[in-house]
């Protein structure tokens, strides 16, 4: 089996801390494999709050995680302060990339990595229990004009959580494309 390997995206525009709780330990003395998820978990959440959003309410739709990476770098300790940082990555019609990097806080006050991860996040509405398209709200958010719909739609997402886009190349391929049918469909 191939190792993971994530290719993080040069800027992250939102970071926050989290601390490591004594419930976070496993019977090995360090934060399990378990606990980074829900540690990022937590930064998506922030993120999301950031931006104005919850996981449940992203413009009146939900989100659900498809899909979930992580590469483990170090051991986190009970004590240490993690910095939380996520970034958009590649956006489709209903579903985008988020990239997170954790990283810990030494005494000396010195930041080491300790896990890189992304997750794919499908809007997704709860009733109807099917995918859906990024809501307009969160496309229309920060409106400003520009020339074609999908390049608008991917400027707005991007400017509404103050991020960058790593890679917009996406946006000429037809919702139809197996592209979609494989990253979208498939994980549900």
């Amino acid at each position: 089996m191939a190792r993971i390997k994530i290719d993080l995206p040069g800027k992250f525009s939102f970071s926050a801390n989290i601390p490591v709780r004594i419930t976070d330990i496993n019977f090995g003395g360090h934060v399990g494999n378990d606990t980074i998820l829900s540690i990022i978990h937590e930064a998506r959440a922030k993120f999301f709050a950031h931006c104005g959003y919850t996981e449940l309410d992203f413009g009146g739709v939900g989100t659900i995680m498809s899909d979930v990476a992580i590469e483990y770098k170090d051991q986190i300790y009970y004590g240490d302060e993690i910095i939380a940082s996520v970034a958009v990555g590649e956006i489709t019609k209903v579903a985008f990339d988020l990239f997170y990097k954790l990283e810990k806080r030494s005494a000396d006050d010195k930041q080491a990595i300790v896990a890189l991860a992304k997750t794919w996040m499908v809007c997704y509405d709860y009733r109807q229990k099917k995918v859906v398209a990024i809501p307009g709200e969160a496309i229309k958010k920060n409106h400003r004009s520009v020339g074609s719909a999908s390049v608008f739609q991917i400027l707005q997402f991007s400017s509404a959580c103050n991020t960058s886009i790593s890679n917009p190349f996406w946006i000429d391929a037809p919702c139809s494309s197996p592209f979609f049918r494989k990253r979208v469909f498939a994980g549900l």
